[in-house]
């Protein structure tokens, strides 16, 4: 898949793994032309935080003789920033949050962005599993609408822990 975007090349592998995951699922959407930017967000989970450039990072820093620590490397330290960039590629400005779990946790995601969407603090909201620790990666996206179209979850319907479990099974 071919990614448009300047930043892309210069992104972290979890943040590179992310954007690929999310543009392979809003590839024939534009919910910026369904949706107030307020209203869009996204709620992303994974195991291995940001661990796989923490590592990186350490290495720069390790040896006080050479101490070289890089700000390009620094700055991808914390697992938010692929939430950021997804945001920031797809004008989502509503509630973003990324969580850390042992595993998966359907029921957690399903309950959160459900609530998010009962509440009206959004009206699309991009949710799932990003990992990457070494030369494991696992990512799973989904996306949930109040209104839902043919090509999301619709979120009184679809949108349960039940039903998320058996897709992420299957893909």
């Amino acid at each position: 898949m071919d990614v448009n975007y300047g930043k892309f090349h210069r992104m972290d592998r979890l943040c590179q793994l992310g954007m690929i995951t999310a543009e392979g699922l809003l590839q024939n959407r534009s919910l910026s032309n369904d949706y107030e930017s307020p209203k869009m967000g996204l709620v992303l989970a994974n195991a291995a935080s940001s661990l796989d450039t923490d590592r990186k990072h350490q290495a720069t820093i390790q040896d006080h003789d050479n101490y070289i620590p890089s700000p390009s490397v620094f700055v991808y330290t914390l697992p938010n920033i692929v939430a950021g960039e997804i945001s920031i590629r797809n004008g989502f400005r509503g509630e973003n949050a990324f969580f850390i779990f042992d595993e998966y946790e359907p029921a957690f995601l399903a309950d959160y962005t459900n609530r998010l969407l009962t509440t009206g603090k959004l009206d699309a909201c991009v949710t799932g599993w990003v990992e990457l620790d070494g030369n494991h990666y696992d990512s799973f996206l989904y996306l949930v609408e109040r209104e839902g179209q043919k090509s999301s979850l619709q979120w009184q319907k679809d949108h349960q822990s039940s039903l998320l479990t058996q897709l992420y099974q299957q893909r």
